[in-house]
Order: structure tokens, then C-alpha cells, then sequence
């Protein structure tokens, strides 16, 4: 199998969020927070109108059915005008794991950062799901592990957005 990797589209957008869900379902991490289709679909349509700002990118199949997907930012660094990229999500399909889609999806992104000339390029593993895999991967794709990750949760936040009133 061919995996074809190209730019979300608005047609992809139905598609995309049966994988986001799947996703979210899969990931021992983010199952137990809401997830907002919405939130989801306005930053896919961010962006598909500013792709110098966000990028997601898909991989299908020979019959042009999604396998996988993975999105990303673009940010200048907090303490001066250097640009950074940092993935959001990267999500293959369980039945296309162990075929090129992640790779292709991965080089594809480096395309993206590369073209905005990104002085740094970020890939994090925070699903929880196939971690050292994950960083096999990253590390064989010429990506060094930069730091780690840690996580605290707050019996007592807020998982819903709260409207301020004027």
C-alpha cells in the first residue's frame, strides 16, 4: 500500500473528526477531558485559511480513505523573533501502524516547518500511547529528545470554557 500524504482540505473535515474521536478514545490521557468538535473544525479551518500559522496533513490510502493525520503550529520563540513548530496530535490509524504513513507524515511536516524557516522543529509524545515506539521513530527520523514532559492534574480545573460577563 501507497500512503499519500497531502494538506487537510475542507472536504477532509468530516473524516478527520471520526479519527480525532478515535483518537481521543484510544489516548489513556485525553479520554477522561470533553472533546469539542468544534474547537476541532475551527482549527482545521485556521489551518486550511493560514497555513503559515497551522498545518494539519493526512496520509490515505489507495482508495483515498484518511489513515492517519497530524497537526501542528507555528510560533516565534517567547524570548525572540526565531520561528518554532510544535505538533499537536500525530494519529495513524491501529491498522496502518508499522506501515510508512507516520514517516510520511513526519517528513511532511519538516517540509512545512522547513518552508517557514523554523529555526526549531518539535515533536512531543503525550497520548501516552506507544511512547518509546513513538520516540524510536522520531529519534530514526534525526529528531533528539529535548526535554521531558511532566503532569499534574488539578482535582479542581475546569475542562469547560467559562464566559466572563461585562
Amino acid at each position: 500500500m501507497k500512503h499519500q500524504v497531502r494538506i487537510c482540505t475542507s472536504e477532509d473535515l468530516d473524516s478527520m473528526l471520526h479519527l480525532a474521536r478515535a483518537m481521543h478514545q484510544e489516548s489513556p490521557v485525553y479520554k477522561v477531558l470533553p472533546l469539542d468538535s468544534v474547537k476541532l473544525l475551527t482549527l482545521a479551518e485556521t489551518a486550511i485559511s493560514f497555513p503559515d500559522l497551522a498545518t494539519i496533513l493526512i496520509t490515505t490510502d489507495d482508495d483515498g480513505l484518511i489513515t492517519g493525520m497530524l497537526g501542528a503550529i507555528s510560533t516565534t520563540e517567547f524570548f525572540g523573533p526565531s520561528i518554532s513548530t510544535c505538533d499537536l496530535f500525530l494519529y495513524v490509524k491501529k491498522e496502518y501502524r508499522g506501515s510508512r504513513a507516520a514517516i510520511k507524515l513526519v517528513r511532511a511536516y519538516q517540509k512545512w516547518a522547513e518552508s517557514l524557516g523554523a529555526t526549531r522543529i518539535h515533536l512531543g509524545v503525550t497520548t501516552g500511547m506507544l511512547i518509546k515506539e513513538t520516540g524510536g521513530l522520531y529519534e530514526a527520523l534525526g529528531f533528539k529528545q529535548s526535554g521531558i514532559l511532566y503532569t499534574r492534574n488539578n482535582p479542581h480545573g475546569t475542562s469547560q470554557t467559562q464566559s466572563s460577563s461585562s
